[in-house]
């Protein structure tokens, strides 16, 4: 009878860290408050409050114990925290790239550009196609490019896109900041806002050996999207340093609100040329979709593994505290405080412990990231450089976890002793 009651009080903890994970936010602040209000008004729940009192004024004795359970659940909530701020700042990036006044036309059935060729006699075609904006002179406004992955002598993996000279036409977010743009002919670069700092001092007038060649950088270039990681060149330069007759991508500003769906049917009428037409915003949009999931299916796995080791260290820990407070606990029973009271007091202790660990290191991780530059590899890209944030509805979760591994891994320990002998329990030393 008495391993049913404990198997029971166990499970309502398990449910109470359940409903902790998967509640609205605004519930369980109402639920917090409601347990709050009742300890400290009602007259079974001021015992609660006293021996909760005592036991953080004890914390000072339990420093080991309390640093283990802090630093324990404080790993699992900086691992996912970090880790989904990641997938939502490569996500933040790539949604913000491109727009719907600009295309890119990639051969049919490429999910990247760097799965696609276009010959130069197709890029022609496309230049002059239907949909596509002219200049004052009846040019195309387009940007035959290459996205060529690239490493230099010091082993850095670089993104370097080479684009046409009307390329400040078609990018209209894109603006010199310092320095000036790259000639043509000439083995000239402008790298992205965020590369700037990857270079020893002034990035102007820095040499990137590429493919065994110097090219010298010229200026810096800032998009406010994933563009912000690369370095821009001269796509026919580029092209013959490589060794290359053709492009892979042509990326065009559409003539007005109809420009895209009349440059598709352009590219369907002109089915021997196996086009495919998207706007820029989609196609980076669905560029970093799979990614992003990846990523946040990763950092779940992560915080999963890294929470089973932290409840089974809250689980230790707690034993090892219920176990040398296992005469106090019964002697507070032998004078008239319920098992319960002392449960709860016990599960609320190890749970502001918890959240204490995970609120610090999730501040430190903010202090130390935040604002920085990060750079990776992406789908599609050889690197995408973001500036890192943290994800205030991952902070949320982070709370919720060390709350729940705070309270079950209170809870389990909490209610196995004290569902022991009364006397055996006041004999215990």
């Amino acid at each position: 009878m008495r391993t049913l009651i404990s198997l029971l009080q166990i499970s309502v903890a398990l449910l109470a860290a359940l409903a902790i994970l998967l509640l609205d936010i605004r519930w369980i602040a109402a639920g917090v408050v409601a347990v709050a209000l009742v300890i400290w008004l009602t007259r079974p729940g001021r015992p609660i409050l006293l021996l909760l009192r005592s036991a953080l004024t004890l914390l000072l004795q339990r420093q080991a114990a309390a640093l283990v359970i802090m630093v324990g659940v404080g790993a699992v909530c900086a691992t996912y925290v970090g880790m989904r701020s990641v997938g939502t700042g490569l996500d933040g990036i790539m949604q913000s790239t491109g727009d719907d006044a600009t295309a890119i036309i990639l051969k049919q059935g490429a999910r990247t550009e760097a799965d696609s060729s276009l010959s130069r006699d197709v890029v022609s075609r496309i230049v002059s196609a239907d949909g596509v904006a002219r200049t004052a002179s009846g040019e195309g406004v387009a940007s035959q490019e290459l996205a060529i992955t690239a490493e230099d002598l010091k082993g850095r993996h670089l993104h370097v896109r080479g684009v046409s000279a009307l390329a400040n036409l078609v990018y209209a977010s894109s603006h010199l900041i310092e320095g000036r743009m790259f000639r043509s002919g000439v083995h000239e670069l402008v790298a992205g806002a965020n590369l700037s700092g990857q270079f020893d001092g002034d990035p102007i007038g820095a040499t990137v050996t590429i493919n065994g060649e110097p090219w010298r950088i010229v200026g810096v270039l800032r998009s406010g999207d994933a563009h912000d990681a690369e370095l821009w060149g001269d796509s026919v330069t580029l092209a013959s340093a490589f060794g290359r007759n053709d492009y892979q991508d042509v990326v065009v500003r559409l003539n007005g609100a109809q420009g895209l769906s009349t440059l598709t049917a352009w590219a369907r009428a002109n089915s021997r040329l196996n086009l495919e037409v998207d706007s820029t915003r989609h196609f980076y949009a669905s560029q970093s979709k799979v990614f992003t999931q990846v990523i946040r299916i990763f950092s779940v796995c992560i915080a999963i593994l890294l929470g089973l080791g932290a409840f089974f260290a809250v689980l230790n820990t707690m034993f090892t505290v219920a176990e040398e407070r296992m005469c106090e606990m019964s002697t507070l029973r032998a004078i008239g405080f319920s098992s319960i009271g002392v449960v709860v007091a016990f599960c609320i202790e190890g749970a502001l412990l918890a959240l204490a660990g995970g609120v610090m290191t999730v501040g430190f991780v903010w202090l130390a990231l935040s604002g920085h530059v990060f750079s990776t590899a992406g789908a599609g890209f050889t690197q995408i450089a973001f500036v890192f944030h943290l994800d205030p509805s991952a902070v949320l979760a982070s709370a919720r976890i060390a709350l729940a591994l705070g309270i079950v891994g209170s809870a389990v320990p909490g209610i196995v002793f004290l569902n022991r002998e009364l006397v055996s329990g006041l004999r215990y030393t």
